[in-house]
């Protein structure tokens, strides 16, 4: 289900433990990311990214950080958009995935051999 997060850690996990949620990366280089997800995590609207051991992957940032992305409002539920092909480059993958928040890391994941091996180029 679109939007959907399952909070990981067992029954007694809190609010700020691991979560994975359902994105979507579309062909033109948007990921799409729900509205209470990115209000919990991404509160200022900007995030920042990089590509590591074939996982993508975003972290929050403020407003005092230097060439981060600013995330958009997409639709009236105030689900956000990015455009992270500026980010990740034109080689990025495309469809609907689960992708990982690591609270202690405070960044979220995007591992595209768990979910789907489609690929922009």
């Amino acid at each position: 289900m679109a939007g959907e997060i399952i909070r990981t850690g067992g029954s007694k996990a809190k609010k700020g433990g691991d979560q994975r949620i359902n994105v979507e990366i579309t062909a033109d280089g948007y990921l799409r990311i729900p509205a209470d997800f990115s209000a919990e995590h991404f509160s200022y609207d900007k995030c920042i990214g990089s590509v590591a051991d074939g996982s993508y992957v975003l972290w929050p940032a403020t407003n005092y950080t230097d060439a981060a992305i600013l995330m958009k409002q997409r639709n009236v539920a105030g689900d956000r958009s990015v455009l992270i092909r500026e980010i990740w480059g034109d080689q990025y993958p495309i469809g609907n995935f689960t992708a990982l928040w690591q609270a202690s890391r405070r960044r979220l994941v995007v591992d595209p051999e768990t979910t789907s091996k489609e690929t922009h180029e």
